[in-house]
């Protein structure tokens, strides 16, 4: 669950870094402290994937925390009974 927080606070930030620093963003012109949250904004996705994905981690959550039932696992494939 501190996974999920962490990630949604970070795209906040992210979202506010864009906002605040607009075009200024996108280009180091040498401004000190924009670059930086350039680079902060480009890997803001990947904390998303890191740990096992959002969706991944809600199904972690939802099955040893809120008793949920797990999801059904896929049918076997045809190939595997050749």
């Amino acid at each position: 669950m501190r996974k999920l927080q962490w990630v949604r606070k970070l795209k906040l930030v992210s979202e506010l870094a864009r906002e605040l620093n607009g075009p200024a963003l996108i280009a180091d012109a040498g401004e000190p402290g924009t670059f930086s949250w350039n680079a902060h904004v480009l890997g803001a996705p990947g904390y998303q994937i890191a740990g096992g994905s959002d969706q991944i981690q809600r199904n972690i959550v939802a099955e040893r925390h809120l008793g949920l039932p797990a999801e059904p696992k896929p049918a076997a494939s045809k190939e595997n009974d050749r």
